[in-house]
């Protein structure tokens, strides 16, 4: 492994408080051996371990897609992270009745959901897109594909918070954060500082909407205002 690269994590809210409390420590090498509650790196001994977790990483593998369509999409495995050459990690024109949802991105609930309903949109035909710019997008992308010093991104869900508002931009229901800011800035810092949640995605923030949305926002974060 080469850890010079960029390293491809995603953290839980605990986890930095968990290494400072010892709770959790992350160990390069290779396993020799496991013996009760002790392990074995690089003839190093780790003992009182509770559980074992093996960050190994995977291949991506699309077995349930047809040659013909892989031919199509310019299917390249040697991209792992985006092995499709595809619009937003979701459709290319070429096919109007295959999208994808939550295969290049990480299936995390936010950007799932409000990837399936622009896949829907697409499949509809309810995007309001220039299919014909994105089609020469995607020509200029599978040329760049196809070479060996072709850039990888350092990570597929680094911009997790700005593809799932870009989604929403392209369907028209990105909300105004500068308005939500003057008329309610208790919501404002709910959306600014919360979760990704496909439901804070709307062109329709009502007085009754703004409530139910903030009581689920308050749910899962505790703002500091």
């Amino acid at each position: 492994t080469n850890f010079d690269n960029p390293i491809k994590i995603v953290l839980a809210d605990d986890y930095i408080e968990s290494i400072e409390k010892g709770t959790i420590k992350v160990l390069n090498g290779s396993i020799m051996n496991i013996k009760n509650n002790i392990i074995r790196i690089d003839n190093c001994d780790y003992d009182n371990i509770d559980y074992a977790i093996f960050c190994t990483g995977y291949k991506r593998d699309l077995p349930f897609l047809d040659s013909k369509v892989k031919e199509i999409l310019d299917y390249n495995p040697k991209i792992n992270d985006f092995p499709l050459n595809l619009y937003n990690c979701t459709f290319n024109p070429l096919l109007t009745n295959f999208a994808c949802v939550g295969v290049f991105l990480g299936s995390f609930t936010g950007s799932a959901e409000i990837q399936a309903k622009y896949a829907v949109n697409y499949l509809k035909n309810k995007l309001n897109l220039n299919m014909k710019d994105i089609q020469t997008h995607l020509d200029l992308e599978s040329k760049k594909r196809k070479k060996s010093d072709y850039q990888l991104p350092s990570y597929a869900i680094s911009n997790y918070v700005s593809f799932c508002d870009r989604l929403a931009k392209e369907m028209n229901i990105m909300p105004d954060l500068n308005l939500i800011r003057f008329e309610d800035f208790e919501l404002y810092n709910l959306l600014f500082n919360g979760p990704i949640i496909q439901v804070e995605y709307t062109d329709n923030f009502n007085s009754s909407k703004k409530i139910e949305l903030k009581n689920l926002l308050n749910k899962y974060i505790k703002p500091k205002f």
